[in-house]
């Protein structure tokens, strides 16, 4: 009888195992769950009772809300296309991180909104700026 010199093929063989339990359980959990079907055709209209801001920034409330172009009294569909476009117009201003806009409570078809948000740090906002210059410059 051969005795075995190193311990290779058993932790080659452990590996492999240990390869296939993983791919086994992620294969199982990935078919066995399914993603949320949300459609945008899905919500309800609300009217905006209130638009308040939170968070860490020097920038006025109503400063922020005409950057979001939402406004009291428009009509949304919340999930809808109205929050989410609030939310990219926030961002492509280049001055903000970490936006959030959240339905703090609903009155009937009133809808009461919050948005929290964190300005950029003032160097990085200068960094963007420049680069979008820089790559305007070089398009033409």
């Amino acid at each position: 009888m051969e005795k075995q010199v190193n311990k290779l093929v058993k932790q080659l063989q452990l590996k492999t195992f240990l390869q296939f339990t993983l791919f086994a359980t992620i294969f199982l959990f990935s078919f066995f769950t399914q993603a949320q079907n949300l459609s945008f055709d899905d919500g309800k209209k609300y009217t905006i009772a209130e638009i308040t801001v939170k968070g860490n920034t020097s920038f006025s409330e109503q400063t922020i809300i005409a950057f979001s172009r939402l406004n009291k009294g428009d009509q949304i569909l919340i999930p809808g296309e109205e929050i989410s476009a609030a939310i990219k117009k926030l961002w492509n201003t280049n001055l903000f991180s970490d936006i959030e806009v959240y339905l703090l409570k609903v009155e009937g078809d009133a809808a009461y909104l919050e948005i929290r948000l964190s300005d950029l740090p003032r160097n990085k906002r200068n960094k963007s700026c420049w680069r979008k210059k820089e790559q305007k410059r070089s398009a033409s």
